[in-house]
């Protein structure tokens, strides 16, 4: 694809015909500003939870624009940060093993939410692999292992794959042995936000495209349209937060608190990060993450560059850059054991 295009992954299905724009000022329960995967997972499950909730989505240019529609191409239960730094929390260890659950609980939810709503989003569950290609690196694997254990994960959550076991699921030259973590799926980020947009539209949601919201305040969201006034005003706008004058990253506003904490946090691709291992997939139609600026590994889908960001959910971006061996494992996206 060219640079300027939306994404690789939109490019390959084709974007759908825009939806209508806000028509005029209204009023809704709940008015949730950016429709991508914040945005419609969070109606979904509010239209789930009460049918009868009237519920306005609206979103400056279409479902999926941003890095819902062009990210790495998986689900991923990796918790995001650093286990003893959200032990912290007074919830301390106990809680980190919760939130762990619920992130590998997810992946599967939206496994049965694609078959439940027919989203045809190419998600296979094959896990993923760490590979070792240097006895360093099979080194720190083995105590990464032994870290995963002292948390309380069994062989269920993460295991030590031995050369032989390892090569009946990847043929990768100088693979010492890796860990496999079964908490990972692939998908096609643009079907499943294109479907979860079908999704949320069926059940009554009102989503408005090309309809940018210039201001939020308590019980308000404007746009050039025309006023949305509802109790609950959910900013859903992750990167383009900064667009809207005068939201800060971290919160949302209602009608009943001018200010409240957000449950959603600000993607962002990390290639400005210290340098961490890369993602590279096995898994057949599966692709890989990539970095503007600094170039993307071919996608198997069709042996052409990736887009960049997150994975489906809650997933976080790699960096796209192959860091030297003597470095750090390989990543990649597990197929299932043939």
């Amino acid at each position: 694809m060219r640079n300027g295009q939306v994404s690789f992954w939109w490019q390959a299905r084709g974007i759908p015909p825009r939806r209508p724009s806000l028509p005029g000022g209204t009023e809704a329960d709940v008015c949730i500003v950016g429709a991508g995967y914040t945005g419609l997972w969070t109606a979904y499950y509010l239209k789930r939870a009460d049918p009868g909730l009237r519920i306005v989505v609206l979103e400056a240019s279409f479902a999926g624009f941003g890095a819902s529609g062009r990210n790495g191409g998986w689900v991923t239960a990796a918790l995001p940060g650093s286990r003893a730094r959200y032990a912290r929390h007074p919830q301390g260890r106990d809680g980190v093993r919760e939130l762990e659950r619920h992130l590998r609980d997810t992946v599967d939810e939206v496994a049965r939410v694609c078959a439940a709503e027919g989203i045809d989003a190419g998600l296979v569950k094959g896990g993923t692999l760490t590979v070792a290609t240097s006895a360093a690196q099979d080194a720190r694997l083995r105590d990464r292992l032994e870290q995963e254990r002292s948390w309380g994960d069994d062989a269920q959550v993460v295991r030590y794959l031995e050369r032989q076991e390892l090569a009946g699921r990847l043929q990768l030259t100088g693979a010492v042995g890796a860990l496999f973590s079964p908490d990972c799926a692939r998908v096609q980020p643009a079907e499943l936000v294109a479907g979860l947009a079908e999704a949320v539209t069926r059940a009554g949601v009102r989503l408005y495209e090309a309809t940018p919201v210039t201001s939020i305040s308590a019980g308000q969201a404007r746009t050039p349209a025309g006023t949305v006034r509802a109790p609950y005003i959910l900013r859903c706008t992750e990167g383009f937060t900064a667009d809207v004058p005068g939201q800060a990253p971290g919160w949302t506003t209602t009608a009943r608190s001018r200010r409240r904490p957000s449950r959603s946090s600000a993607g962002s691709c990390a290639g400005c990060s210290p340098p961490r291992p890369r993602r590279a997939s096995s898994t057949r139609g599966a692709g890989c993450s990539g970095c503007p600026g600094t170039g993307a590994r071919p996608s198997p889908w069709t042996r052409r560059p990736a887009s960049a960001g997150r994975g489906a959910t809650r997933a976080t971006g790699w960096p796209p850059r192959t860091w030297p061996a003597a470095r750090s494992p390989t990543w990649c996206a597990a197929s299932p054991a043939r």
